[in-house]
This record gives C-alpha cells, sequence and structure tokens, in this order.
C-alpha cells in the first residue's frame, strides 16, 4: 500500500520550500523517512490562486 500523500500550495507571497522554512518537513521527517508519508507542494498553483 502506498504511503499517504499530501499535497500542499504556497500561501499566497510563499514559496514552494515555505513548509521546510516554517518546520513542517522537520515536523513529519520520522514518517517522511519511513515512508509513511509523502509531501508535495506545487509552487505554480499558488500564483494562478486568489
Amino acid at each position: 500500500m502506498p504511503a499517504p500523500r499530501c499535497w500542499f500550495s504556497p500561501t499566497r507571497e510563499g514559496r514552494l520550500f515555505e513548509y521546510e522554512q516554517l518546520g513542517l518537513v522537520a515536523s513529519l521527517a520520522d514518517k517522511l523517512q519511513a515512508g509513511q508519508l509523502q509531501l508535495y507542494c506545487i509552487e505554480g498553483l499558488a500564483a494562478d490562486g486568489l
């Protein structure tokens, strides 16, 4: 069974690495390294949103 996938879009003025800078990636490091979770951040959506 594949790991759950979480999709993120940066905040309106953010960049694709924003969640890493805010500590989200570090807080989920155990699950990510164990292959229990996959994170994706799509920068292109932020520019096209609102």
